[in-house]
């Protein structure tokens, strides 16, 4: 048996070179996003500072700091203090309607630095501005999905928001 300079055999050494690249890719896969699909057409707002992708039959529109897309809708906000997320919503938002919040790490698929899941407790109207929030790279920048009143993401809407990227401004 061929041993090395060090003392472990060569089939030793494949061994452990081969559970290193094994690992490598369970844990590099485990973590991307994997949409059903990825939709073919770039939605590019300069307005706002976000591009998304999204299938044929899809209607997006823009007044202002909102974006409508299909059932959905993104909110855009500043955070030019670049609070904390948390800080920044108690800051920014009625902190009477939203006495009662869960501030959670979401799970959206995207690839911004930080995504949440702010949620009700018990009472109906506790988490009035409860959504899906990004911020951008830095913290300048927020963006709230509103989804509907379930506040679960189908399938079309993680294929989508898996696109999902804000711009350089």
């Amino acid at each position: 048996m061929n041993k090395s300079s060090i003392g472990f055999s060569s089939g030793a050494v494949l061994v452990l070179v081969a559970l290193v690249v094994v690992a490598g890719i369970w844990y590099f896969s485990a973590d991307a996003p994997n949409p059903a699909y990825v939709p073919e057409n770039t939605y590019v707002s300069v307005e706002n500072g976000f591009q998304i992708k999204y299938p044929d039959g899809v209607d997006i529109s823009e007044i202002a700091n909102k974006a409508s897309i299909a059932n959905w809708n993104i909110l855009f906000f500043r955070n030019e203090e670049k609070l904390p997320f948390q800080d920044w919503f108690i800051f920014s938002f009625d902190r009477e309607k939203n006495r009662d919040c869960n501030f959670l790490s979401s799970n959206l698929p995207v690839a911004e630095e930080e995504s949440y899941f702010v949620s009700k407790n018990a009472v109906p109207d506790d988490c009035f501005d409860a959504g899906y929030y990004i911020v951008s790279e830095g913290g300048e920048r927020i963006a709230k999905f509103e989804i509907g009143q379930d506040l679960t993401p189908g399938e079309e809407f993680s294929g989508m928001i898996s696109t999902f990227e804000f711009l350089e401004k």
